[in-house]
Protein backbone atom coordinates (compact mmCIF):
# COMPACT_ATOMS: atom_id res chain seq x y z
CA UNK A 1 0.00 0.00 0.00
CA UNK A 2 1.29 4.02 -0.33
CA UNK A 3 0.03 6.85 2.00
CA UNK A 4 -0.02 10.28 1.51
CA UNK A 5 -0.09 11.05 5.06
CA UNK A 6 2.95 12.32 6.83
CA UNK A 7 5.88 10.52 6.98
CA UNK A 8 6.21 8.41 10.37
CA UNK A 9 9.68 6.74 9.77
CA UNK A 10 11.78 10.10 8.84
CA UNK A 11 14.44 9.57 11.31
CA UNK A 12 14.70 6.09 10.08
CA UNK A 13 15.18 6.77 6.43
CA UNK A 14 18.43 9.47 7.54
CA UNK A 15 19.87 7.07 9.98
CA UNK A 16 19.57 4.35 6.90
CA UNK A 17 21.05 7.28 4.73
CA UNK A 18 23.85 8.26 7.10
CA UNK A 19 25.01 4.56 7.39
CA UNK A 20 25.54 4.42 4.28
CA UNK A 21 28.09 6.74 3.69
CA UNK A 22 31.58 5.06 4.53
CA UNK A 23 32.98 5.60 8.13
CA UNK A 24 36.12 7.30 5.91
CA UNK A 25 33.81 9.85 4.57
CA UNK A 26 31.71 10.57 7.82
CA UNK A 27 34.93 11.14 8.92
CA UNK A 28 36.46 13.35 5.82
CA UNK A 29 33.46 15.55 6.86
CA UNK A 30 33.03 15.02 10.65
CA UNK A 31 29.76 13.28 11.50
CA UNK A 32 27.71 16.13 12.64
CA UNK A 33 28.32 18.10 9.35
CA UNK A 34 27.82 14.72 7.70
CA UNK A 35 24.57 14.68 9.34
CA UNK A 36 23.64 18.09 8.51
CA UNK A 37 24.19 18.43 5.07
CA UNK A 38 22.69 14.90 4.49
CA UNK A 39 19.57 16.22 6.13
CA UNK A 40 19.05 19.81 4.38
CA UNK A 41 19.82 17.96 1.11
CA UNK A 42 16.99 15.16 1.92
CA UNK A 43 14.51 17.35 3.08
CA UNK A 44 15.58 19.56 -0.03
CA UNK A 45 14.79 16.66 -2.33
CA UNK A 46 11.55 15.68 -0.42
CA UNK A 47 9.76 18.89 -0.79
CA UNK A 48 10.92 19.15 -4.44
CA UNK A 49 9.92 15.65 -5.33
CA UNK A 50 6.47 16.26 -3.60
CA UNK A 51 6.11 20.05 -4.46
CA UNK A 52 2.51 20.21 -6.69
CA UNK A 53 3.73 22.86 -9.24
CA UNK A 54 7.11 20.18 -9.55
CA UNK A 55 5.29 17.16 -10.03
CA UNK A 56 3.26 18.87 -12.57
CA UNK A 57 5.96 20.09 -14.38
CA UNK A 58 7.34 16.34 -14.42
CA UNK A 59 4.53 14.88 -15.19
CA UNK A 60 3.94 17.77 -18.55
CA UNK A 61 8.08 17.26 -19.86
CA UNK A 62 7.27 13.38 -19.21
CA UNK A 63 3.22 12.91 -20.45
CA UNK A 64 2.08 9.33 -20.45
CA UNK A 65 -1.59 8.37 -21.55
CA UNK A 66 -4.37 7.94 -18.59
CA UNK A 67 -1.27 8.58 -16.02
CA UNK A 68 -2.41 11.11 -13.29
CA UNK A 69 -0.12 14.14 -12.31
CA UNK A 70 0.18 12.90 -8.71
CA UNK A 71 1.06 9.48 -9.79
CA UNK A 72 4.59 11.03 -10.64
CA UNK A 73 5.13 12.00 -6.88
CA UNK A 74 7.65 10.57 -4.00
CA UNK A 75 5.77 8.65 -2.12
CA UNK A 76 6.13 6.24 1.03
CA UNK A 77 5.30 2.31 0.41
CA UNK A 78 5.05 -0.02 2.91
CA UNK A 79 6.75 -3.72 2.45
CA UNK A 80 6.35 -7.06 4.09
CA UNK A 81 8.90 -7.00 7.63
CA UNK A 82 7.85 -3.45 8.94
CA UNK A 83 9.85 -2.03 6.04
CA UNK A 84 8.92 0.94 4.17
CA UNK A 85 10.91 3.13 1.05
CA UNK A 86 10.21 6.48 -0.22
CA UNK A 87 10.08 5.56 -3.86
CA UNK A 88 9.22 7.27 -7.40
CA UNK A 89 8.94 7.13 -10.96
CA UNK A 90 11.88 7.73 -13.26
CA UNK A 91 12.46 7.84 -17.17
CA UNK A 92 15.98 6.31 -17.95
CA UNK A 93 18.04 9.07 -20.26
CA UNK A 94 14.47 10.62 -19.96
CA UNK A 95 13.47 7.95 -22.72
CA UNK A 96 9.63 7.87 -21.77
CA UNK A 97 9.92 4.00 -23.18
CA UNK A 98 12.25 3.38 -20.36
CA UNK A 99 10.61 3.93 -16.95
CA UNK A 100 11.81 2.78 -13.39
CA UNK A 101 11.04 3.07 -10.09
CA UNK A 102 13.64 4.90 -8.04
CA UNK A 103 14.69 4.32 -4.02
CA UNK A 104 15.64 7.43 -2.67
CA UNK A 105 15.49 5.80 1.18
CA UNK A 106 14.45 3.25 3.13
CA UNK A 107 13.70 2.30 6.48
CA UNK A 108 16.11 -0.31 6.92
CA UNK A 109 18.85 -2.53 4.99
CA UNK A 110 16.98 -5.52 3.15
CA UNK A 111 18.44 -8.85 2.57
CA UNK A 112 18.75 -10.05 -1.17
CA UNK A 113 15.51 -11.64 -0.98
CA UNK A 114 13.49 -9.04 0.61
CA UNK A 115 14.66 -6.65 -2.57
CA UNK A 116 13.88 -9.31 -4.95
CA UNK A 117 10.18 -9.28 -3.04
CA UNK A 118 10.37 -6.00 -2.86
CA UNK A 119 10.89 -4.67 -6.39
CA UNK A 120 8.17 -6.82 -7.51
CA UNK A 121 5.74 -5.22 -4.94
CA UNK A 122 6.99 -1.76 -6.06
CA UNK A 123 6.46 -2.50 -9.79
CA UNK A 124 3.09 -3.11 -9.13
CA UNK A 125 2.35 0.31 -7.03
CA UNK A 126 3.46 1.92 -10.13
CA UNK A 127 1.92 -0.58 -12.94
CA UNK A 128 0.41 2.41 -14.12
CA UNK A 129 3.66 3.29 -15.48
CA UNK A 130 4.71 -0.12 -16.50
CA UNK A 131 8.34 0.04 -14.87
CA UNK A 132 10.81 -2.82 -16.47
CA UNK A 133 13.41 -2.41 -13.08
CA UNK A 134 13.59 -0.85 -9.84
CA UNK A 135 16.56 1.36 -8.69
CA UNK A 136 17.97 0.70 -5.80
CA UNK A 137 21.31 1.81 -3.52
CA UNK A 138 24.14 -0.75 -2.55
CA UNK A 139 26.38 0.70 -0.02
CA UNK A 140 29.99 -1.34 -0.44
CA UNK A 141 29.11 -2.77 3.40
CA UNK A 142 25.98 -4.21 2.03
CA UNK A 143 25.10 -7.78 0.24
CA UNK A 144 25.91 -6.86 -3.33
CA UNK A 145 22.70 -6.53 -5.23
CA UNK A 146 24.70 -6.88 -8.67
CA UNK A 147 24.33 -10.80 -7.67
CA UNK A 148 20.38 -10.95 -7.78
CA UNK A 149 18.90 -12.82 -11.06
CA UNK A 150 18.62 -10.13 -13.87
CA UNK A 151 20.29 -7.21 -11.86
CA UNK A 152 22.78 -4.76 -13.64
CA UNK A 153 24.75 -2.27 -12.06
CA UNK A 154 24.13 1.79 -13.11
CA UNK A 155 26.39 4.32 -11.62
CA UNK A 156 29.32 3.60 -8.87
CA UNK A 157 30.01 7.13 -6.65
CA UNK A 158 33.38 7.69 -6.43
CA UNK A 159 35.09 9.67 -3.49
CA UNK A 160 38.13 11.07 -2.29
CA UNK A 161 39.54 13.55 -0.14
CA UNK A 162 41.17 16.11 -2.20
CA UNK A 163 43.92 17.05 0.55
CA UNK A 164 44.74 12.85 0.43
CA UNK A 165 44.77 12.71 -3.07
CA UNK A 166 47.45 15.81 -3.49
CA UNK A 167 49.65 14.52 -0.54
CA UNK A 168 50.05 11.16 -2.73
CA UNK A 169 52.72 10.29 -4.99
CA UNK A 170 51.58 11.96 -8.66
CA UNK A 171 50.94 8.98 -10.96
CA UNK A 172 53.60 8.99 -13.74
CA UNK A 173 52.73 10.73 -17.33
CA UNK A 174 54.34 9.62 -20.35
CA UNK A 175 54.06 13.06 -21.80
CA UNK A 176 54.96 16.22 -20.21
CA UNK A 177 51.35 17.87 -20.06
CA UNK A 178 49.59 21.11 -18.49
CA UNK A 179 46.49 21.87 -17.01
CA UNK A 180 45.45 25.31 -17.90
CA UNK A 181 42.13 27.00 -16.38
CA UNK A 182 39.69 28.09 -18.92
CA UNK A 183 37.77 30.64 -16.47
CA UNK A 184 35.20 31.91 -19.29
CA UNK A 185 34.56 29.01 -21.11
CA UNK A 186 35.87 29.33 -24.42
CA UNK A 187 36.73 25.93 -24.51
CA UNK A 188 33.51 24.86 -25.14
CA UNK A 189 33.79 24.54 -29.04
CA UNK A 190 36.59 22.01 -28.85
CA UNK A 191 34.50 20.25 -25.47
CA UNK A 192 32.04 19.54 -28.16
CA UNK A 193 34.50 18.16 -30.92
CA UNK A 194 36.15 15.88 -28.55
CA UNK A 195 32.55 14.80 -27.11
CA UNK A 196 31.15 14.31 -30.78
CA UNK A 197 34.26 12.31 -31.75
CA UNK A 198 33.84 9.65 -28.82
CA UNK A 199 30.51 8.65 -29.18
CA UNK A 200 30.93 8.31 -33.07
CA UNK A 201 34.27 5.95 -32.10
CA UNK A 202 31.85 4.38 -29.33
CA UNK A 203 28.39 4.53 -29.88
CA UNK A 204 27.12 1.91 -27.58
CA UNK A 205 28.01 4.86 -24.47
CA UNK A 206 25.26 7.45 -26.61
CA UNK A 207 22.84 6.97 -24.04
CA UNK A 208 24.84 6.75 -21.16
CA UNK A 209 26.62 9.51 -21.10
CA UNK A 210 25.44 13.15 -20.76
CA UNK A 211 27.17 16.24 -22.64
CA UNK A 212 27.04 19.16 -20.82
CA UNK A 213 25.31 22.22 -22.22
CA UNK A 214 26.96 25.58 -22.31
CA UNK A 215 25.25 26.20 -19.26
CA UNK A 216 26.44 23.91 -16.84
CA UNK A 217 29.83 24.22 -18.77
CA UNK A 218 29.75 27.82 -17.37
CA UNK A 219 29.22 26.95 -14.00
CA UNK A 220 32.83 24.53 -13.78
CA UNK A 221 34.32 27.68 -15.03
CA UNK A 222 32.95 30.31 -12.88
CA UNK A 223 33.93 27.85 -10.04
CA UNK A 224 37.54 27.54 -10.89
CA UNK A 225 36.62 23.58 -11.76
CA UNK A 226 37.72 23.88 -15.92
CA UNK A 227 40.72 23.08 -17.31
CA UNK A 228 42.36 22.27 -20.59
CA UNK A 229 44.80 19.46 -21.19
CA UNK A 230 47.86 20.55 -23.35
CA UNK A 231 50.58 18.42 -24.82
CA UNK A 232 52.88 20.07 -27.35
CA UNK A 233 50.56 23.66 -27.71
CA UNK A 234 47.09 21.43 -28.81
CA UNK A 235 44.27 20.67 -26.32
CA UNK A 236 44.16 17.40 -25.80
CA UNK A 237 41.36 17.06 -23.33
CA UNK A 238 39.34 18.92 -20.98
CA UNK A 239 38.39 18.30 -17.37
CA UNK A 240 35.98 20.07 -15.32
CA UNK A 241 34.40 20.21 -11.67
CA UNK A 242 31.48 21.82 -9.98
CA UNK A 243 30.93 22.48 -6.62
CA UNK A 244 27.60 19.86 -6.00
CA UNK A 245 26.14 17.25 -3.60
CA UNK A 246 25.54 13.91 -4.10
CA UNK A 247 23.76 11.56 -2.08
CA UNK A 248 23.95 14.48 0.75
CA UNK A 249 27.42 14.58 0.58
CA UNK A 250 28.90 18.16 -0.59
CA UNK A 251 32.26 18.67 -2.81
CA UNK A 252 33.52 19.13 -6.23
CA UNK A 253 31.40 16.87 -8.49
CA UNK A 254 33.28 15.66 -11.37
CA UNK A 255 31.36 16.72 -14.51
CA UNK A 256 33.71 16.13 -17.36
CA UNK A 257 36.63 14.19 -18.48
CA UNK A 258 37.92 13.52 -21.93
CA UNK A 259 40.95 13.35 -24.13
CA UNK A 260 41.35 13.23 -28.12
CA UNK A 261 40.90 10.00 -29.30
CA UNK A 262 45.08 9.90 -30.07
CA UNK A 263 45.40 10.16 -26.66
CA UNK A 264 43.72 7.65 -25.27
CA UNK A 265 44.98 4.52 -23.61
CA UNK A 266 48.24 6.17 -22.74
CA UNK A 267 48.09 6.04 -19.12
CA UNK A 268 47.46 10.46 -19.55
CA UNK A 269 44.26 10.42 -17.28
CA UNK A 270 45.54 9.21 -13.85
CA UNK A 271 48.26 12.14 -14.26
CA UNK A 272 45.66 14.37 -15.51
CA UNK A 273 43.17 13.76 -12.89
CA UNK A 274 45.97 13.98 -10.03
CA UNK A 275 47.27 17.68 -11.34
CA UNK A 276 43.70 18.73 -12.02
CA UNK A 277 42.95 18.03 -8.06
CA UNK A 278 46.19 20.08 -7.09
CA UNK A 279 43.98 23.17 -8.74
CA UNK A 280 40.69 23.15 -6.90
CA UNK A 281 39.68 25.40 -3.64
CA UNK A 282 39.28 22.56 -0.97
CA UNK A 283 38.14 25.48 1.83
CA UNK A 284 34.68 25.01 1.52
CA UNK A 285 34.82 21.86 -0.74
CA UNK A 286 37.29 19.72 0.68
CA UNK A 287 36.13 16.01 -1.01
CA UNK A 288 35.85 14.98 -4.41
CA UNK A 289 32.95 12.99 -5.84
CA UNK A 290 31.36 11.79 -9.24
CA UNK A 291 29.69 8.52 -10.32
CA UNK A 292 31.01 6.26 -13.09
CA UNK A 293 29.28 3.88 -15.00
CA UNK A 294 29.71 0.10 -13.28
CA UNK A 295 30.70 -0.80 -17.34
CA UNK A 296 33.03 2.00 -17.15
CA UNK A 297 35.80 -0.45 -15.95
CA UNK A 298 38.96 1.87 -17.25
CA UNK A 299 37.72 4.64 -15.46
CA UNK A 300 36.95 3.19 -12.71
CA UNK A 301 40.41 1.84 -12.36
CA UNK A 302 41.73 5.46 -12.86
CA UNK A 303 39.51 6.88 -9.98
CA UNK A 304 40.39 4.65 -7.38
CA UNK A 305 44.09 4.39 -8.85
CA UNK A 306 44.47 8.52 -8.34
CA UNK A 307 42.92 8.08 -4.85
CA UNK A 308 38.96 8.04 -4.75
CA UNK A 309 37.34 4.97 -3.38
CA UNK A 310 34.44 2.81 -4.41
CA UNK A 311 31.61 4.51 -1.77
CA UNK A 312 29.01 2.02 -3.82
CA UNK A 313 26.30 2.49 -6.41
CA UNK A 314 23.11 2.35 -7.84
CA UNK A 315 21.36 -0.65 -9.10
CA UNK A 316 18.44 -1.58 -11.05
CA UNK A 317 16.92 -5.13 -10.37
CA UNK A 318 14.37 -6.36 -13.29
CA UNK A 319 10.32 -6.22 -12.54
CA UNK A 320 8.32 -9.03 -13.81
CA UNK A 321 7.50 -8.48 -17.20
Amino acid sequence: MTTNTPLSSTQRYLFWLQNCTPARVRQWLGERAHAQALEQDFFRTMRFRTDPESILRYATLCPLPGVPTAAYSLRECHLPGAATVLAGIHFYAMDLTRPFVGVLAQSRDLSLDETLLASEILADQFAVFSPGAVQWWCACAQEDLRTLPGATGDQRLLIGHIEEIRQSTPPPSPLALTLSPDPDASSYARYTELYDAFLAAHPTWRDRLEKSDLDDYLTCAQAGGLFTLEIDGHTAGIIAARPGTLRGLPGWEMVDEILDQSYRGQGLAAPMQHAFFQQLDTQTHPLVLGTIDDANTPSLRTALRVGRHDAGGWVFVKTPT
